[in-house]
């Protein structure tokens, strides 16, 4: 192969780096903000590679429904569900259904905080953020500049 194949594809890694950099810093600056204006302890943890996951479920409340089953301690099951789905990446099949309900839980979860924060815009917020994922980081960091709506983030709470 030409040197120069090399180069393109070398500077082609480093644009989706540097992209997947900046999405990163938006979304976990998003975040952090939701996380301190709800009062959260160590809102800076959403700044930790997948421990941020955690950040997310207690900005939904820490819980969820789901077919009328409720998730509690939404923060633990999306930490230990990621690491989970990582585990178990290479078994085929259990890996594909793992992850697909990894990803109802998580985009649950997402629908919640979007409606705690943007609840006029929740619905198109998550269909773009199911559909094209890198808008994600940008409608939480977006919906983070809005006061929370607490009746929704304390939903069923006692």
């Amino acid at each position: 192969m030409d040197s120069s194949v090399f180069a393109i594809l070398g500077g082609f890694i480093f644009i989706i780096a540097i992209l997947g950099i900046i999405l990163y810093i938006i979304m976990a600056l998003g975040m952090q903000t939701m996380a301190r204006k709800l009062g959260i302890e160590n809102p800076w943890i959403a700044w930790i590679p997948v421990v941020s996951a955690y950040t997310l479920g207690r900005i939904a409340g820490d819980k969820i429904t789901i077919f009328n089953k409720v998730i509690p301690k939404l923060g633990l099951v999306l930490l230990i569900g990621g690491i989970a789905i990582g585990a178990i990446s290479f078994i085929p099949y259990i890996n594909v259904l793992a992850g697909i309900a990894y990803a109802i839980v998580y985009y649950v979860a997402l629908f919640k905080v979007y409606r705690i924060f943007a609840e006029d815009s929740a619905v198109l917020y998550l269909v773009f953020s199911i559909i094209i994922n890198v808008t994600a980081p940008f409608f939480i960091y977006s919906a983070s500049k809005r006061e929370p709506n607490l009746a929704i983030f304390n939903e069923g709470k006692i």
